[in-house]
């Protein structure tokens, strides 16, 4: 979400997606626009709602939002959909930037589905709560199926902490 208010802040069109179908969050955050998340992406992709009513603007210039709507018992299947894939390339028509928000990749198909139709992925990893190795196994998995990894975002980090305020100093050099 943050990045998504960035790029808007920074002047660019764009619009977030929630695709987590398992555990949606976005319409939480945006809470003040929607009243609840039955009308979203996965009513667009089963055809229960057109993409133009599923799309909500933010009071952030240039930042729209796409809620994951009803919960679908296939997830993936959605996704996975040329419904999907269509309804992708006409969100690019419209905004300079898609921020695609998936569920975690280890454990469901769902991430590596939408790496397929996405130009980039940027890992989010949780401080002292995701497994060094967990963050390895998505990496090496996400690179053999060919998918491009654009970046890794460290979220929780508690700078107050020694062991980061330590970090912190040896970067910058005392004058």
């Amino acid at each position: 979400m943050n990045l998504g208010i960035t790029m808007a802040q920074q002047g660019h069109k764009t619009i977030i997606l929630d695709c987590d179908f398992r555990r949606p969050m976005l319409h939480r955050y945006f809470a003040e626009f929607v009243k609840d998340n039955k009308h979203g992406l996965s009513d667009v992709l089963v055809d229960r709602l057109k993409l133009k009513d599923a799309i909500v603007k933010s009071t952030t210039e240039n930042l729209s939002f796409v809620t994951s709507g009803t919960i679908p018992s296939n997830p993936a299947e959605l996704l996975g959909s040329p419904k999907m894939g269509r309804t992708i390339e006409s969100l690019k028509e419209q905004f300079g930037f898609i921020i695609v928000d998936a569920p975690p990749a280890l454990g469901v198909a769902d991430a590596r589905v939408l790496g397929k139709i996405c130009d980039g992925i940027i890992v989010v990893i949780m401080a002292r709560k995701t497994h060094r190795d967990a963050v390895l196994e998505v990496k090496e998995e996400l690179e053999r199926s060919g998918e491009k990894i654009v970046g890794f975002v460290l979220n929780g980090v508690d700078i107050t902490r020694h062991y980061y305020r330590h970090r912190y100093y040896y970067y910058y050099p005392s004058k």
